[in-house]
C-alpha cells in the first residue's frame, strides 16, 4: 500500500504536499519537527517525527521516528517507487517457495521483507527491521583478524538461528539472481538476531548497476564461516530448488511468468525482461558455487565506502 499525505487533491498539490514534506525532514539530527500534514501510512497516522541520524553518505538519509508512536524509518530524498516494486516482487518469489515447501532443516526459504513507501518523486520511507544490524555494524570493536567470526558470533552459535541463516542465504542469493540486485555492501546486507540475513537498499536492479559494482551473486566470509561446510552444501542444492520452484513455461526465461503477474513491476516489464533472458539454472549454480571466493571488487567497494565515511566525518568535525 502506497503511503500519502492524509489530505490530496490532484497530482500537483500531491507533488508540492511530497516537496513539503521532503524539505521538513531534510533537518540536522536531534531536531524535532511537525509535519506539514499528517502523514497516514498503514493505517497509522503521524504527525510529528524526531530526526534520530544523517547517514554520512552521499544520499544524506535520515533515521525518523514518526510520532505518536515508536517506529522508525529511513527517509530517502528520491523517488522509491523501484525499490517498492522490488519489494512487492520479492513477496511473490515468497509465494512460489511456500507453495514448493522449501526448507533447509526446519527453516523455511523466505526473503525478509519490509515496508516501502513512496511519497513522490523527492521523497520515500522506508521501515525500519528492529533487531537487526548491518555487516559493517557487526564488525564495529572487533579486530580485524576476527571479523570473520562476527556473523557465528552474533548467533551465539545457535543451531535453529543458523539454520534459519541458511535459509535467508538461500532466499538472498535466488532473489538477487532473480531480480538483478546490485551494489551489495556491508552497509546493505543485514543479519537479524533470529539469523535471518537480508537485503536492504533495492536502487539498482534488473541489469542497472553503479559505477563501482561488487559481483552480483556473493556470501561474505563471515557468513560462510558461520554456516560452515554442511549447511553451505545445503545452500548450494537449496538454490537450485529456489530457482526451479519459479520457473516459466518452456521457451519462457526463467522467472519471467512468475514476475510478470506483479502488478508493482508492470512499468519496469521490458527492464524485466531483458534481465531474465539473461538467466539460465546452469549459470545460477555456476554463480553460487563461486559466491564465498574472495573478490577485489568487493573488498574494493566496502573500503572506499569506508574511506568516504571518514572524509565526510572529519570535514563535518572541522
Amino acid at each position: 500500500m502506497l503511503a500519502t499525505p492524509s489530505a490530496s487533491s490532484g497530482s500537483r498539490e500531491a507533488l508540492a504536499g511530497s516537496e513539503a514534506l521532503a524539505k521538513s525532514l531534510e533537518r540536522p539530527e536531534g531536531e524535532h519537527v511537525l509535519l506539514p500534514k499528517a502523514l497516514r501510512i498503514a493505517g497509522r497516522e503521524y504527525r510529528s517525527a524526531k530526526i534520530l541520524r544523517e547517514f554520512r553518505t552521499k544520499s544524506r538519509a535520515r533515521l525518523l521516528q514518526l510520532e505518536p508512536g515508536s517506529v522508525l524509518f529511513i527517509a530517502k530524498f528520491e523517488n522509491v517507487f523501484p525499490e517498492y516494486a522490488v519489494m512487492a516482487a520479492l513477496r511473490q518469489l515468497n509465494k512460489h517457495w511456500q507453495k514448493h515447501r522449501l526448507f533447509i532443516g526446519s527453516e523455511p526459504v523466505q526473503a525478509s521483507t519490509f515496508g516501502v513507501f513512496p511519497m513522490g518523486p523527492a521523497l520515500g520511507l522506508v521501515e525500519v527491521v528492529p533487531h537487526s544490524r548491518t555487516l559493517r555494524e557487526l564488525s564495529e570493536g572487533i579486530p580485524f583478524g576476527e571479523r570473520q567470526y562476527r556473523v557465528l558470533r552474533a548467533l551465539g552459535g545457535d543451531s535453529k538461528r543458523l539454520d534459519r541463516l541458511a535459509a535467508s542465504v538461500c532466499a538472498y542469493l535466488t532473489s538477487g539472481y532473480v531480480l538483478g540486485i546490485r551494489d551489495g555492501h556491508d552497509d546493505n546486507l543485514m543479519l537479524h538476531r533470529d539469523g535471518n540475513l537480508f537485503r536492504v537498499d533495492f536502487g539498482f536492479a534488473f541489469g542497472r548497476t553503479p559505477e563501482i559494482d561488487a559481483p552480483g551473486i556473493f556470501v561474505p566470509n563471515a557468513v560462510a564461516v558461520a554456516l560452515g561446510e554442511p549447511r553451505w552444501r545445503q545452500v548450494m542444492c537449496a538454490c537450485k530448488e529456489a530457482l526451479q520452484a519459479l520457473g516459466s513455461r518452456p521457451g519462457r526465461p526463467p522467472a519471467w511468468d512468475c514476475l510478470a503477474k506483479v502488478p508493482e513491476l508492470k512499468a519496469f516489464l521490458h527492464d524485466v525482461h531483458e534481465h531474465t533472458s539473461t538467466l539460465s539454472s546452469q549459470n545460477f549454480e555456476y554463480q553460487v558455487a563461486h559466491a564465498t571466493e574472495w573478490t577485489l571488487q568487493r573488498a574494493a567497494k566496502n573500503t572506499l565506502r569506508e574511506a568516504v565515511r571518514y572524509i565526510t566525518a572529519e570535514s563535518e568535525v572541522k
